[in-house]
């Protein structure tokens, strides 16, 4: 029997109740927090997985009650709050004494996100625990019956670690926010997930990712003409720039200098006849910044001056991308013989930005993106 002051409640998972590489999030902390009893809620599709952990849970725990709760929700984290908020009441008046383990690691992105929610709510007090992956990354396998390979469990050997991690109250709303944002970037809105980086507490690695994930994809959705393009690249480049996405900061600008160029060509009248001169013979490629400073009306239109420093800043950001090296600002003033702030000057008064368009909320992301305490396990 498990020690009767402990119960835990959570869902259940894919990597449920456990895989080639050991112990689902159910069954690890089950083998080291060993509760009286647990409540695992499920929807009906997994319901074949809710039984296996079931089995499995007596296997490191004889004797421990397990519940199954079943519930056909649909795919929002609002929607689970009262159902996991009613069982956690339920479970708390049989017994005011006992304490609640939430395991945070199994279920649906909308599940998690209503047992994380009600952990940061903390009435009743909830203990939240989440386990980290074994074995790193390795592609999980699930196994046909749980008896049958119950042997080959890693997690059984003497000495195997505990992946448990309990969350403290700090980390609750990174925990959340991670939660929501990965919802969003699986059904594919950028921007909804970068809007949420602020309270997530991301590596800045991570957070620069889905920056540029983002920044890309508004990009591409763009319809509009050559400059609002350059417009929207520069804008970019300064919440880049605040955050110290510097690799990142570079890529905008190739998109930024490409688009002023095409945007005076065309005020001139030329734009149409150097695209022509450049895919001479007529070849179905795109045209690159490369190909628009090898020509001499880019230079007539610009002066010389003005495309060395384009060349100066292209020159870095090919060097950024046949190098693993990390770019900073004194490697850009080296490679590029200018710095962060000359380069965004100059490119905001071709592009026509206001040095002060960077909003206060693009201010506290980048800081966010920069300061976060949380970095994950």
């Amino acid at each position: 029997m498990g020690n009767p002051s402990r119960i835990l409640l959570g869902a259940v998972g894919t990597a449920d109740p456990m895989t080639e590489l050991g112990d689902g999030p159910v069954l690890h902390i089950v083998r080291h927090y060993q509760p009286e009893e647990v409540v695992l809620a499920h929807t009906p599709d997994f319901l074949k997985i809710a039984n296996d952990t079931a089995e499995a849970i007596q296997l490191v725990a004889p004797g421990t009650r397990v519940t199954l709760r079943e519930f056909n929700l649909p795919p929002n984290q609002f929607v689970w709050i009262e159902p996991f908020r009613a069982i956690i009441l339920g479970l708390s008046q049989q017994q005011p004494s006992d304490q609640l383990i939430a395991n945070v690691s199994s279920g649906t992105p909308a599940m998690i996100s209503a047992l994380v929610a009600l952990h940061a709510f903390g009435a009743p007090p909830l203990l939240g625990i989440q386990v980290s992956a074994p074995n790193g990354h390795a592609k999980r396998e699930k196994f046909d019956t749980v008896l049958d390979n119950w042997e080959w469990n890693p997690d059984n050997l003497p000495g195997a670690p505990n992946r448990c991690h309990e969350i403290p109250s700090a980390h609750l709303s990174f925990l959340l926010q991670r939660e929501n944002i990965l919802s969003h970037i699986r059904a594919g809105d950028y921007h909804a997930a970068y809007s949420l980086v602020s309270g997530a507490g991301l590596p800045k690695d991570i957070a620069g990712e889905i920056l540029t994930a983002y920044q890309i994809a508004a990009l591409k959705a763009t319809a509009g003409t050559d400059i609002q393009k350059a417009k929207l690249a520069v804008s970019a480049m300064q919440v880049a720039a605040l955050a110290a996405s510097y690799g990142y900061f570079l890529m905008l600008s190739e998109i930024a200098m490409t688009m002023i160029i095409r945007d005076k060509l065309r005020k001139m009248r030329r734009l149409r006849q150097v695209d022509q001169e450049i895919l001479n013979p007529p070849i179905k490629r795109v045209i690159f910044l490369s190909d628009y400073l090898k020509h001499t009306e880019v230079e007539n239109a610009f002066g010389e001056k003005q495309v060395d420093f384009f060349r100066s800043v292209l020159n870095a950001r090919n060097d950024v991308a046949h190098s693993i090296q990390p770019v900073t600002e004194n490697w850009l003033r080296e490679k590029a013989g200018v710095t962060i702030p000359t380069i965004l000057r100059k490119l905001e008064t071709l592009a026509g930005v206001s040095p002060k368009r960077v909003t206060a909320d693009n201010e506290r992301i980048a800081n966010a993106i920069l300061h976060a305490e949380f970095q994950g396990e």
